[in-house]
């Protein structure tokens, strides 16, 4: 139980005194304070060391998105046709095949002319193979 007291007293008599943070202890100082009792002395401050440069990261706020409503988009309707628009285009659809089918009569017109005059000359080729 001694033991026990004596540790007991140890730990108030280290409380009872000064703080240890008051002591004095070694630290950077930026500004030196000196005393002299002549008027005349130049302070020379002391060489300060630099502190050194912790970088720090500072969190930025970044924007978060949020959800929004979008609306559908609205499809008008389609209604039929008008007879007229119908007969409008049925008209300019048979005139395009008319042109086509105009077209391809005239080739096969030519086709025809070129295949006749063609057997003409074949036929007077062998001719005057013949005379010769």
């Amino acid at each position: 139980m001694k033991t026990i007291d004596d540790s007991v007293k140890d730990v108030l008599k280290i409380a009872s005194g000064p703080e240890p943070f008051e002591k004095p202890c070694a630290t950077e100082h930026t500004t030196v304070h000196h005393i002299d009792s002549s008027p005349n002395t130049v302070v020379v401050p002391h060489p300060v060391v630099a502190p050194v440069y912790h970088p720090t990261v500072v969190p930025v706020p970044v924007p978060v998105a949020k959800p929004y409503y979008v609306p559908k988009a609205v499809v008008p309707a389609a209604t039929a046709p008008n007879s007229s628009v119908m007969r409008a285009i049925a008209d300019a659809n048979e005139a395009a095949a008319a042109d086509k089918v105009k077209d391809q009569r005239d080739v096969a017109n030519k086709m025809e002319k070129l295949e006749g005059q063609a057997k003409i000359n074949q036929a007077i080729n062998e001719s005057v193979k013949k005379e010769e």
